[in-house]
């Protein structure tokens, strides 16, 4: 079993999108509802800052992350180090 978080990437559009638009998704965000156009989707995604990862179960898309840095980190570097993880406890390095 491999579990990763990647970065999103255009070809994740559509499919963001179809969630974004589906109601039964939408219900467990916590954000209120929209059903945002393609041109909006398009805007977001050229507005990330890289703190969205999609979560990618044996290579296949099955959610979004997004996550903050509250630490007080303002180097400019992704809080993630640009690591991923599979699968397991996360250890110290």
């Amino acid at each position: 079993m491999e579990i990763k978080l990647v970065p999103v990437r255009e070809e994740h559009l559509p499919l963001l999108l179809a969630w974004r638009q589906d109601k039964e998704i939408m219900q467990y965000l916590p954000t209120p509802p929209v059903r945002p156009t393609w041109e909006q989707q398009v805007a977001w995604y050229r507005n990330l800052k890289g703190y969205q990862r999609m979560i990618e179960y044996e290579g296949r898309p099955v959610g979004i992350v997004h996550y903050h840095n509250e630490a007080g980190d303002h180097r400019g570097e992704d809080p993630l180090g640009q690591r991923t993880r599979t699968s397991g406890p996360s250890s110290p390095d």
